[in-house]
């Protein structure tokens, strides 16, 4: 890892590596702007660093795959792929230890079928509070990863859709009360 954690962040890491032996899901909260995406990158690292597997992260817009992208590379030196638009990794041999898709796009049936459910062992949902929405159900259905892991600022959804369905329980909460 190419930069330290703060107090915090190593916390959450550190209850993310005890917890995610025995479970299957979990969810991270912390306030925008307290490095979720350092966090889930170096989360990602270790995950990698001990599996071997490659590690799918989605998100809803172009901005958060493009600062995860920025942010793997500055805290891990990962190499990171793409899964979106006209970018495609689907039915790939070799696969980079990252791959970044876009939710419209890896939700596409035609894409989904591409990937063996079975190739990515850790699953990262940005900005997960959307992750009830029909799009992320269907991808969720699709892969069998060792682990997923949501990180949002925002557990509360407007819709009132807990993610209590999506995710077991949360592994740990960072308030704004504690960030100031």
């Amino acid at each position: 890892m190419n930069i330290s954690l703060r107090p915090y962040q190593r916390a959450a890491f550190d209850e993310w590596r005890q917890y995610y032996p025995t479970h299957k899901s979990g969810l991270i909260i912390a306030p925008t702007g307290t490095g979720k995406t350092v966090l889930f990158s170096a989360i990602a690292e270790h995950y990698y660093n001990s599996s071997n597997r490659p590690i799918l992260i989605l998100a809803h817009r172009d901005e958060l795959l493009n600062q995860a992208g920025r942010t793997i590379k500055e805290v891990t030196g990962l190499a990171c792929g793409r899964e979106q638009a006209g970018e495609s990794l689907a039915g790939s041999l070799l696969l980079p230890p990252i791959v970044l898709g876009s939710i419209q796009s890896v939700s596409q049936p035609q894409r989904l079928e591409r990937f063996d459910p079975d190739t990515f062992g850790l699953l990262i949902t940005d900005e997960c509070h959307h992750s009830a929405a029909n799009g992320y159900k269907s991808v969720y259905a699709h892969f069998n990863p060792d682990f997923h892991l949501g990180v949002t600022a925002t557990p509360d959804r407007l819709d009132g859709k807990a993610l209590g369905a999506i995710f077991e329980d949360v592994i740990f909460e960072y308030e704004i009360r504690e960030a100031i």
